[in-house]
């Protein structure tokens, strides 16, 4: 019964299977039987009896998982075992498979917890493939004296599980053997592992995260460790110890512990193409001599792109990128040498020889890019050698390009608009000093194609855009890897235009132009789409408008004498063309008209208080230049544009007249000065007039109503004198004592006279009429019952409006001989002959002066002086600008005294005469 349940369960099998039974082929299950050629056979070790009876050639397949205490052996040559993904496990004794026939091979199997994964031991030829192999105590895969085997795409992983030193797969006396396409991971040693082996393969392998290194190679030699990537095992990458003549070629290396590549008392191995980064250091060589090194990349590895130590020599060293903040360093190493004489073929770089190496840093401050060292004839060698010491000096280090490629598009143009179902043909021109690695278009920010090389160009056809504005950019690069930062343009799909542009000529006008002269064209032009064309026309040719800052600009010279008419050519990027602007415009002796000029402010003959404004009007067919004023032929001033008029305005002038002349200068240089006038600044008005309050004042009078002896501050908003009160106060108070007053007026009236001061009687300037003849004086007599009005009879001798002093005297002012003094040195003494009778200067102002109406009647009258009775100190201080010549003295007006005959008498016989607006003060008898 139980025979006949295990023949249903095969037939079942066989049926779901649909493989028809072969003699050479051999079903294997966990029921300790086997199945060939339709007959079942019974075995306490299936697997094992079904490899003894499979014929030559045949095949044994596992069906299901196994559980087999002590492995299995293959002795048989010429079979395959396949175990179609089942497992074949162990219990950690003896090997999982061991094979020592030829041509044997072994795939799609599980091996696990055995001593020894899989075995091939002086076995040749063997193929062992796509199996998993882990969790054994000692290798996973052991080849020993074995050669030309195969063991490619496993899986081995995990081996050594309880801390016994092995291997993933390791090679001891095996030769020509290839170990390809394995990942290797997370065993207890090394990954891969070479013992006094030669002439093996090992290429294509993912070798990880083993706790020692990723491949070890030790004693032995011509084996060649290719295309592998080997990274972070806890030790180095590679490994050789005392190991010679290996090539470790274009493997990827990174992330070790310890190093990328270490080579420990090994001589003449070759180690090239590598990419070695970001280890602890890159390539260690210790006590290794006569190695060659060439064409590896060394990227940022912590401690050095390359340490030679302890008796490092002889090695060779070229032709290698260095990029790490330490490229080198030395300890106790001998001299190597760090260039090949130059070869002519392509350097790491693409160069096109074959020198020393590239030396950068990530911070940007290697030998190589630094700008004094770098190529100066595009050979990409330096012409500077680089010492890393005394012994190891790099005579000829690669300086590379690090120059991106530079695009220009040709087209499409900036702004350019194209029709809904035009195609857009990208066309681009790519320049480097090395090589063109690939040229990128990308549309919108979207999505990016590659350009084809068309010739010395690159393009690519758009089509189906929708409506609007569109950016294409470019990015392109070059053989060393840089990129530029892209190149872009803008271009729209629209509608057809149909509408030609707007021209404007700003320059030439039409006026007459100097021979010889250069003539500015300045056009606008404006459009809806880009302008495709701009160039003027004139005579019989043509000049290209170039566009700047809005305008298209050009310059004509050397125009002929005559008429010429100057055409403007536009056309659109639509093909819409306006061609119907232009301008004429003559070239003879050119603009010699000066400019016309019209002085609008101030008038002919305008008076002013103080400043002045200046406003003109000046016009020129070539443009005004500049419009300067002269004032009295001696200040320039520049007037300022201010809509269509110049103005400016003049300050700080001096009393009088005043000439101002115009110069108007056109963009030719013509001048106009013919422009002049003349104004006057006023003399200020100090006086003011005393209220009539009684019928028998005279209206013209003027006088000081508190009788005190001040400088009185003229009222700026009235024009009239305002008293001060505080200076009255520090004058004092008319003293009745009548002898004492009689004695100081005496006095006083004396020193007057010595000093030669002029007439106090404000009423000489205020009456507005000149006497015609000499006669004296109208006088009037002092009287008591009019004490506020004692200096009648004076007559006006005529104002100057260029004198702006003001003399005050107070007869009943008390003053020292020291207040005299004061008052002479202010205003200056003037000295006159006995013979010269004093006289009145017409240009005096506001000479004021009142007597005392309280000194008694009778007591004054044979000793009041015509000068100024009261001797005071300030009233003198407002002459200062008076001065007395002796060469032109001028008729005197008379003088009034207010309280004597004499006085009457003395000024009956003076006369009174106008005074030239030249004299400023007549001499004082």
């Amino acid at each position: 019964m139980k025979i006949f349940k295990v023949f249903l369960v095969m037939v079942i099998l066989g049926a779901i299977s649909g493989v028809c039974a072969e003699d050479t082929t051999i079903y294997v299950n966990n029921t300790h039987y086997w199945y060939q050629s339709g007959a079942f056979f019974e075995s306490n070790n299936s697997i094992q009896d079904a490899i003894e009876n499979v014929p030559e050639n045949g095949i044994v397949e596992v069906t299901t998982d196994l559980k087999v205490s002590n492995g299995i052996e293959i002795n048989k040559s010429n079979i395959i075992i396949d175990l179609k993904g089942n497992k074949l496990s162990g219990n950690y004794e003896g090997r999982g498979i061991s094979i020592s026939g030829n041509n044997v091979s072994l795939k799609n199997g599980i091996v696990s917890n055995f001593d020894y994964g899989i075995v091939l031991e002086n076995a040749e030829n063997c193929k062992i493939s796509n199996n998993e192999v882990f969790g054994n105590t000692y290798d996973g895969i052991y080849i020993l004296n074995s050669k030309n085997n195969d063991i490619s795409e496993n899986l081995v992983y995990e081996n050594g599980v309880i801390g016994i030193v092995t291997s993933g797969i390791f090679l001891d006396g095996s030769e020509f053997n290839n170990i390809t396409k394995n990942t290797v991971n997370n065993n207890i040693y090394n990954g891969i592992e070479l013992l006094n082996s030669k002439n093996n393969l090992i290429s294509g392998n993912t070798v990880f995260e083993n706790e020692d290194n990723g491949v070890f190679v030790w004693d032995s030699k011509n084996n060649s460790i290719i295309f592998n990537e080997l990274y972070q095992n806890e030790n180095n990458g590679i490994l050789t110890r005392e190991s010679e003549f290996n090539n470790i070629e274009s493997n990827n290396i990174f992330e070790n512990d310890d190093s990328g590549i270490y080579s420990w008392k090994s001589f003449e191995n070759t180690i090239s193409k590598n990419k070695i980064s970001k280890n602890s250091e890159g390539i260690i060589l210790w006590n290794s001599d006569l190695n060659v090194l060439f064409k590896n990349r060394l990227l940022n590895n912590v401690k050095s792109g390359i340490f030679m130590e302890f008796g490092t020599k002889y090695n060779t060293i070229y032709d290698n990128l260095f990029n790490n903040s330490l490229n080198v360093r030395f300890e106790d190493s001998g001299e190597n040498y760090w260039n090949a004489p130059i070869i002519n073929e392509s350097n790491i770089l693409e160069g096109e020889f074959t020198a020393g190496n590239v030396w950068y840093t990530p911070e940007g401050t290697g030998f190589s890019q630094k700008a004094m060292n770098q190529d100066s004839n595009g050979d990409t060698l330096s012409e500077t050698y680089y010492e890393l010491n005394s012994e190891n000096i790099d005579n000829i280090p690669l300086a590379p390009d690090s120059v991106p490629p530079v695009v220009s598009i040709v087209s499409p143009r900036e702004n350019a608009f194209f029709g809904e179902n035009e195609t857009i043909l990208v066309d681009v021109s790519v320049t480097d000093n090395s090589e063109i690695h690939s040229v990128m278009l990308e549309v919108d920010n979207s999505y990016k194609e590659i350009m084809v090389q068309n010739g010395t160009t690159y393009s690519k056809s758009l089509d189906n855009l929708d409506y609007g504005a569109h950016t294409i950019k470019i990015y392109a690069k070059d053989a060393v890897g840089n990129v530029n930062s892209f190149e872009s343009r803008v271009f729209s799909i629209s509608t057809p235009d149909s509408t030609p542009p707007e021209v404007k000529i700003i320059s030439p006008v039409s006026k007459s132009y100097a021979e010889g002269s250069e003539v500015s064209i300045k056009v606008k032009i404006t459009d809806e789409s880009d302008i495709y064309s701009a160039y003027a026309k004139i005579d019989d040719y043509t000049v290209d408008l170039i566009e700047s800052n809005g305008y298209y600009i050009n310059i004509l010279d050397n125009l002929e004498w005559g008429a010429h008419t100057l055409w403007i050519i536009v056309t659109d990027a639509a093909g819409n063309s306006n061609y119907n602007e232009k301008v004429t415009f003559d070239v003879n002796e050119g603009d010699i008209t000066p400019p016309e000029v019209e002085i609008i402010e101030p008038e002919i003959g305008d008076s002013f208080e103080e400043n002045v404004s200046v406003k003109v009007s000046a016009t020129d067919d070539s443009g005004i230049d500049s419009v300067k004023v002269m004032l009295d032929e001696k200040v320039s001033f520049t007037l300022t544009k201010s809509s269509n008029y110049y103005t400016g305005t003049l300050t700080d002038l001096s009393y009088g007249i005043h000439t101002l002349r115009v110069y108007a200068e056109d963009n030719e240089e013509n001048i106009n000065s013919d422009e002049v006038i003349q104004f006057e600044i006023d003399v200020p008005d100090y006086s003011y007039t005393k209220p009539i309050t009684d019928d028998t004042q005279e209206p013209a009078e003027t006088s000081n109503p508190e009788n005190k002896t001040t400088d009185t501050p003229l009222n700026n908003e009235t024009g009239e004198i305002t008293p001060n009160e505080s200076e009255n106060e520090s004058n004092g108070e008319i003293e009745n004592n009548t002898d004492e007053s009689q004695n100081n007026e005496t006095q006083n009236n004396t020193d007057a006279e010595d000093e030669g001061n002029i007439s106090d009687n404000p009423s000489e300037n205020d009456s507005p009429l000149e006497p015609e003849d000499s006669g004296s004086a109208d006088s009037g007599d002092t009287s008591d019952t009019e004490p506020d009005n004692n200096d009648e009879g004076a007559e006006d001798s005529g104002d100057n409006p260029s004198e702006t002093g003001e003399a005050t005297g107070d007869e009943s002012s008390e003053t020292s001989p020291d207040d005299e003094t004061q008052s002479n040195d202010e205003t200056g003494e003037s000295e006159t002959s006995d013979d010269e009778q004093s006289e009145t200067p017409s240009e005096t102002e506001d000479i004021t002066g009142d007597e005392s109406s309280e000194t008694s009647s009778g007591d004054n009258s044979d000793t009041t002086s015509d000068d100024n009775p009261g001797g005071e100190s300030e009233s003198n201080s407002e002459t200062e600008d008076s001065e007395t010549s002796d060469d032109e003295p001028s008729d005197s007006s008379s003088e009034s005294e207010s309280n004597s005959d004499t006085s009457s008498e003395d000024n009956s016989g003076s006369e009174t005469s106008d005074s030239s607006p030249d004299e400023s003060e007549n001499p004082v008898a």
